[in-house]
């Protein structure tokens, strides 16, 4: 907000934690499941895309019918660009691990985040081992419901809004679309004030 970044020219999103195919016999493909919450993180940091294109495949799947892995490249109406993967395909034990990984980059700065900035052993969820920084989002995504709840009258606007709900809806159609027909496709944000 203080624009120390100065002009973003590029994020990137990046989930790769494999899932063994009963497990994700119980989800959609990754586009659905996963990307949205990338969409959504993308939104709050700024990020408002016009345009898209998109990639999936299946490599580890043997009976499921849909996609394991999928990258969107997103622009948005300055021609910042943004990345956003997500893979049940397989896990990254690189030495620099994109398990959960943010990144901004700007013309004055950058910035990372990762959920691989602390963990542990503990198996949690669908995960195999716990990814601390991943707990405390939703602790602090109660802490912040509470706070507003205390409140006699909050004139609070949430971090999420329902006009963002309608933008990943339409950006994920959008990416569905430039998946089928191979191309860059515009994404169709509604009416001007949800925009």
């Amino acid at each position: 907000d203080a624009g120390e970044f100065g002009t973003i020219h590029t994020m990137a999103i990046s989930y790769s934690i494999h899932h063994a195919e009963a497990l994700a016999s119980h989800y959609p493909g990754v586009l659905r499941q996963v990307i949205p919450h990338h969409l959504y993180t993308l939104l709050y940091l700024g990020f408002r895309p016009v345009r898209v294109t998109a990639l999936t495949s299946s490599m580890h799947y043997r009976a499921l019918d849909r996609e394991d892995q999928v990258v969107l490249l997103l622009q948005n109406e300055a021609g910042a660009l943004a990345i956003a993967f997500a893979s049940f395909a397989t896990d990254d034990l690189s030495r620099d691990p994109w398990t959960f990984h943010i990144k901004i980059l700007g013309s004055e700065g950058s910035a990372s985040f990762s959920w691989r900035d602390a963990t542990t052993r503990r198996q949690i969820g669908t995960h195999p081992q716990a990814y601390l920084p991943y707990e405390e989002s939703y602790r602090n995504e109660l802490l912040s419901f509470l706070e507003e709840c205390r409140k006699p009258v909050s004139s609070a606007k949430p971090l999420s809004t329902l006009e963002d709900a309608a933008c990943v809806e339409a950006i994920i159609s959008a990416a569905e679309r430039a998946v089928t027909n191979g191309q860059v496709v515009e994404i169709a944000h509604g009416p001007k004030g949800s925009q």
